[in-house]
């Protein structure tokens, strides 16, 4: 009924499937079988919906052809953290 309205008033929701299934869904990394309708699996974190997929092999391969970025992420987040400790 809510999808009816909004749509009715021209409002179009955003990163809901359109098809919902009513099955449960089994992660291919780790074959945890997550609630239906979930994005990312709940015990390792990998997208099971293909666009979030493609989002994360391009951040896969974007650290592997510039590790000196990610490590220099990875101190900056560690000095960061440190220093909220102090």
């Amino acid at each position: 009924m809510d999808d009816v309205l909004l749509e009715t008033a021209g409002v179009k929701r955003v990163g809901r499937p359109t098809n919902p299934s009513m099955k449960p869904v089994q992660c291919q990394d780790c074959s945890t079988v997550n609630v239906m309708g979930s994005q990312f699996c709940y015990r390792c974190g990998r997208s099971l919906t293909g666009e979030g997929l493609t989002k994360m092999e391009r951040m896969k391969r974007d650290d592997y052809e510039n590790p000196d970025e990610l490590i220099a992420f990875l101190q900056e987040f560690r000095k960061e953290r440190e220093s909220k400790r102090s």
